[in-house]
């Protein structure tokens, strides 16, 4: 990084960001390793030991601006109520301007993290890694992909494998379903299931472990997004699985997913049975799968499915390496941002995005309260 740009973005921030080195690095790091949060914002380099990569899409960078994002999604170590021994190096971009992306993390540390320690790292990584080998990260484990294919961990993954073709992307005018948003609460969890669709519910796993609650809103069809959690009713010939097993990491390819996690919900409609997708405290996992089925389905931006799902569930936080996945997916559909209807006076400026969920003119319920 130039040291213009180091100057620009230590004056842009109103307290004070200090610059740090490659030796004060890997002094800090030595001696406090637990107490040192590395948030890395490079596109590409080599990675340091126990970093985190801040590559945001733009749904949450736009977020993390405007001070709706927790810095604790990038980062347990960054929790609001945490303790303000923790340092916090940003490492930034080769060139990062007004509007980059290290900027605006740096303006949203100010002012969430005001009672921690901020440095600014002001030296060329490789070089640094050159003179200090243990801050390199340890190269990643390969992991299980495709057909049993072993690849690194931090490989792009190839999408060819999705079948797009295999899967039908409904007319949005004719597709579309109107649900009430729930009222806005100063509850920061809403009660599950949520409902997301009339047939497509959001919930945890205690949800998934209630007969009774899931036949009161018609629910047999269940997509397990959990390694370890059972199927709890599979003996119940009335009830349908789909597990995806994946943890909440940085390591998991939810994408490779998509394809039959969208089938399995398109069945439960055509079944008029309503379909819970659940994972342990479906905040995460769970929610990444129903943002990926109201985009292909309704042809919703990730953006305009991040706030319908986010109008009937306040509590929602995907693991921002899912958000990522869900931002290269929506560039797969080709999805386009609408240009907004012009408003009346009888609308709220806070309604979301209607479009992913106007009922079709010829859509009827049955005997359940779903839409067919």
């Amino acid at each position: 990084m130039t040291e213009e740009a180091s100057t620009s973005l230590q004056d842009s921030s109103q307290l004070s960001i200090q610059p740090i080195d490659g030796n004060g690095l890997s002094e800090i790091a030595d001696k406090q390793e637990k107490d040192v949060c590395i948030l890395d914002c490079r596109q590409q380099g080599s990675s340091l030991k126990n970093a985190t990569k801040v590559q945001l899409p733009h749904v949450l960078l736009r977020r993390l601006q405007s001070g709706r994002l927790p810095l604790s999604n990038l980062s347990p170590k960054l929790c609001e109520d945490g303790e303000g021994e923790t340092q916090i190096v940003v490492i930034p971009e080769p060139e990062a301007p007004a509007g980059s992306q290290t900027a605006i993390l740096i303006n949203a540390l100010t002012k969430q993290q005001a009672n921690r320690q901020i440095f600014l790292f002001t030296e060329d990584v490789e070089m640094t890694l050159s003179r200090h080998p243990s801050l390199r990260a340890p190269q990643p484990t390969p992991t299980e992909g495709i057909d049993g294919v072993k690849t690194p961990a931090d490989e792009p993954m190839n999408l060819s494998f999705l079948r797009f073709d295999a899967l039908r992307i409904k007319d949005l005018a004719g597709s579309s379903i109107n649900i009430t948003p729930r009222s806005k609460t100063n509850d920061k969890r809403q009660i599950f299931p949520v409902q997301i669709l009339p047939y497509l519910y959001l919930g945890d796993a205690k949800t998934a472990g209630n007969k009774e609650l899931l036949d009161s809103y018609g629910i047999h069809y269940v997509v397990n997004v959990t390694s370890n959690l059972e199927n709890f009713f599979e003996d119940d010939k009335r009830f349908r699985y789909l597990r995806i097993p994946v943890d909440d990491n940085a390591s998991f390819n939810l994408i490779q997913f998509f394809p039959e996690a969208i089938s399995f919900i398109e069945e439960a409609e055509r079944e008029r049975e309503g379909c819970l997708v659940h994972c342990l405290a479906g905040i995460s996992r769970s929610v990444t799968i129903c943002l990926a089925f109201l985009m292909f389905t309704r042809k919703c931006t990730l953006e305009e499915a991040y706030d319908v799902v986010l109008g009937q569930n306040a509590s929602i936080a995907p693991n921002f390496h899912f958000m990522g996945q869900l931002n290269d997916y929506e560039h797969l559909l080709g999805i386009q941002k609408s240009a907004p209807p012009p408003h009346s006076p009888s609308c709220s400026a806070e309604q979301g995005p209607l479009h992913c969920l106007t009922p079709p003119a010829s859509s009827k319920k049955n005997d359940k309260g779903l839409f067919y």
